[in-house]
């Protein structure tokens, strides 16, 4: 894992992270394709979403 951007519980709602290209260590990660994934938890079960994320300089 490179880095976590939340986990916790939240309130209803909309919410957005976005990401800094940074690792846990703060410093930018190297170029390359990262996979991320979104996992979301409610009443209605568990909704997960996997995808790629393309890092160039």
């Amino acid at each position: 894992m490179v880095r976590e951007l939340h986990r916790g519980r939240l309130l209803n709602g909309r919410y957005g992270w976005e990401w800094d290209g940074k690792g846990d260590d703060g410093e930018l990660v190297l170029p390359g394709v990262y996979l991320y994934r979104v996992r979301v938890q409610a009443d209605a079960g568990v909704e997960e979403k996997v995808g790629t994320i393309t890092v160039v300089y």
